[in-house]
């Protein structure tokens, strides 16, 4: 659903406000404060179905355009030995269930920050886990793979590098996330709002992940790409 012009500036100009405001905060508040704006754009966008009224995670999250994604997964699941997998953000499942009937013996728990999506899923998939939590700063599930496909690049730079050392100390053994490899990391430093999408490259600062064990390309979209590390994310 397109956003009109004033619903627009009138989140920007809310966003500068709040931006302001935890200026002014000690860090414990601002991490309290920056999760009640993730709580609420992401409810937000789900409500709203600004992502799309078909598919409400987004065109991305189709089942048409997640068939490398698919494979991807199943082959990572199974080239690590993995029994459990925590899916964040698990969004609208769309197309869980498809890579789930691949992989009968792995233990699926699936988190999300919109509870609605939570509690539907949990009625419809009684057979699977679900955690209405966020992943930035909430305590994770432990299982042997984190999988975190196009959500980091949805928020600004402090909750993605919270999300990621939330990701290294969750006791889970390896993450597997979108990435871009774009070799100038000025882009990576460009904010944005909650829900706003910029590229991001894990590897380069101000994040600064280690090189990934493999990088898997999307074949039908060559610039996304899903990268494996290691947990905990070993010193560079």
């Amino acid at each position: 659903m397109a956003i009109d012009k004033r619903t627009l500036y009138w989140e920007r100009g809310r966003d500068l406000v709040e931006r302001a405001r935890m200026l002014f905060m000690d860090p414990a508040s601002a991490a309290t404060f920056r999760a009640t704006i993730r709580q609420r754009a992401f409810a937000t966008i789900e409500a709203e179905r600004r992502w799309g009224a078909a598919v409400v995670s987004g065109g991305g999250s189709s089942v048409r355009s997640t068939a490398a994604c698919r494979d991807i997964l199943v082959e990572v699941v199974q080239r690590v030995g993995a029994r459990s997998m925590l899916d964040v953000p698990c969004g609208d499942f769309g197309w869980m269930p498809l890579v789930l009937e691949r992989l009968p013996d792995v233990a699926y728990v699936g988190g999300d920050i919109v509870g609605s999506l939570i509690r539907s899923h949990e009625a419809r998939y009684p057979q699977h886990r679900f955690h209405h939590l966020d992943f930035v700063s909430d305590p994770l599930p432990v299982c042997d793979l984190i999988f975190c496909r196009d959500a980091l690049q949805h928020l600004p730079v402090a909750d993605i590098k919270q999300a990621l050392a939330n990701f290294s100390g969750s006791g889970a053994s390896w993450l597997l996330a979108s990435t871009h490899l774009r070799r100038a990391g000025w882009r990576n430093h460009r904010e944005c709002r909650v829900g706003q999408c910029r590229d991001r490259n894990l590897m380069l600062p101000p994040f600064d992940l280690p090189d990934p064990v493999v990088v898997f390309a999307e074949r039908d979209a060559t610039h996304k790409f899903l990268g494996l590390w290691r947990l905990p994310f070993a010193p560079r």
